[in-house]
């Protein structure tokens, strides 16, 4: 990720997981403090990858770079059915979302390197499983959250 990114997206992989990370976009505001950087992580039901998260919630106007990270493993399809209840979908579920909230530390650390980002603290959002993810993540408290 060399060169200059600062006005168009980026892509790579950040803690294992793919990723697209959008650059700030807000024309009448700035960051006002110490967070530079939001991660989401999108779920089961579509927008199942990071890129459709990116695109169906881009977060303009947010001051701020969003990293959007792919969920780790594959999604057994749409959950809406009921299909959640199945052994395969919520073992499915569980392991990416303890992986996603595992990997966060190197997620971040490679994200702050790749877009020469400071030390502070992040903040975190998801869609379905990738709400899981984010809220599991704050739980072990390795990486400084501001919101989630």
């Amino acid at each position: 990720m060399s060169g200059d990114h600062v006005n168009r997206p980026v892509h790579g992989t950040a803690g294992g997981a793919a990723y697209v990370a959008l650059p700030p976009t807000a024309v009448d505001a700035t960051a006002s403090g110490p967070t530079l950087l939001m991660i989401a992580w999108p779920g089961f039901d579509p927008p199942r990858t990071a890129a459709a998260l990116a695109a169906a919630v881009p977060m303009t106007g947010v001051p701020v770079w969003r990293a959007y990270l792919d969920l780790p493993g594959r999604s057994p399809g749409g959950l809406g059915s009921g299909a959640i209840l199945e052994t395969e979908a919520i073992e499915a579920y569980g392991r990416a979302v303890e992986q996603a909230a595992a990997a966060l530390p190197a997620a971040v650390a490679e994200l702050r390197r790749g877009l020469a980002l400071p030390d502070g603290p992040v903040a975190l959002a998801g869609f379905s499983a990738g709400g899981a993810a984010a809220l599991l993540a704050i739980a072990p408290g390795q990486v400084a959250v501001s919101a989630v």
